[in-house]
């Protein structure tokens, strides 16, 4: 049986003029890495997190060192979710694919800034519990 802590990692800046750009890795691409609005998972994330609590499998007997999961992806400016991917697994598991399918399938509001809907960079971190 496992558990799922999770927390959209983002920051919110101080003020409009605070919202930052950067260059996704994956997609070569200038996004916002802060924002005044940050992307919303619709439905809230505590739904998200039960839908992957439903799916998420650890290998038997398993007994990791680690138990954090880091993906990565952009909600576009229309809600969808391109560049995504893995940025840290444990070792051992499929977990990540896991987590990612789930993602696949959810419905984001986009984030703002200066009241546009802009392409932000997420990074959701997942705490499996092993019990």
């Amino acid at each position: 049986m496992t558990s799922c802590i999770s927390d959209a990692l983002g920051q919110e800046p101080k003020s409009p003029s605070d919202c930052l750009k950067t260059i996704d890795t994956l997609t070569n691409r200038e996004v916002f890495k802060t924002v005044e609005v940050q992307p919303r998972v619709i439905g809230g994330m505590a739904e998200l997190l039960s839908e992957v609590g439903k799916i998420l499998k650890a290998p038997k007997d398993f007994h990791p060192i680690e138990s954090k999961i880091f993906i990565a992806f952009i909600v576009e400016d229309n809600g969808e979710i391109t560049g995504l991917r893995t940025i840290k697994n444990i070792e051992g598991t499929t977990m990540d694919k896991q987590f990612i399918e789930v993602v696949k399938k959810s419905k984001w509001e986009p984030g703002t800034c200066k009241g546009l809907k802009v392409p932000t960079l997420q990074v959701l971190p997942l705490i499996v519990d092993f019990k």
